[in-house]
């Protein structure tokens, strides 16, 4: 009774025009997760709330370094994977994935870099249809120079995907390496104010730290 309420006062919210959610997000407990839930590697990060499709679950997890024998250069290289999933419950108990994310780095020789940037995440209703916008920024490299990470955002809505590739900006004394960013075609049929805050996300964290 009482998710049932919430949902039909945050539909009557989204009436208004106001752009929220029926919860705000919060922290979850890794152990309060359902086994209902399936995940890979290690987790690192849940977040629930609630919108119209009930609660949510987005949960970022990433296996440990371990190494490997590559058959291209004969010798040892080193592996992950990331992993991002968004699950719903509905009020028959029904867990569902709507999006599973997955990148990894593979037969790396040089350093690896592969994570989750924590501070790029942000849940909202930017067009105020009473679902979710996931939005978030993760990095990847097999390097051995100086060079800026590869870079991607993802922005997930109703299990639908929208992404902008590229590469990190890095200043190194008086060499500035620029960024770079592509956007997906699938934002073309994205509302506008999508579109802003994915790059307004991007471009917050277009330059990686030394």
């Amino acid at each position: 009774m009482k998710k049932t309420l919430s949902l039909l006062a945050g539909l009557f919210f989204a009436s208004l025009g106001q752009a929220q959610l029926m919860s705000e997000p919060e922290n979850y407990p890794v152990d309060g997760l359902s086994p209902k839930i399936k995940t890979e590697g290690n987790i690192q990060m849940v977040k629930s709330w609630d919108d119209a499709n009930g609660a949510n679950f987005l949960i970022v997890s990433r296996t440990a370094d371990y190494e490997k024998y590559d058959k291209e250069t004969e010798q040892d290289a080193q592996n992950a994977e990331l992993y991002v999933y968004h699950y719903t419950l509905n009020e028959m108990g029904e867990y569902k994935l709507l999006r599973k994310i997955t990148d990894y780095i593979k037969a790396c020789p040089l350093d690896m870099t592969l994570y989750f940037v924590d501070e790029s995440l942000t849940i909202t209703d930017l067009d105020k249809d009473s679902y979710a916008e996931i939005t978030f920024v993760y990095r990847l490299a097999c390097r051995g120079d100086v060079s800026g990470a590869d870079q991607k955002l993802m922005l997930l809505e109703k299990g639908e995907k929208y992404a902008i590739r590229g590469t990190c900006g890095r200043i190194l004394d008086e060499v500035t390496e620029k960024p770079s960013m592509t956007m997906g075609d699938e934002f073309k049929k994205a509302p506008k104010v999508l579109q802003e805050h994915a790059k307004k996300v991007w471009k917050k964290f277009e330059n990686e730290k030394i």
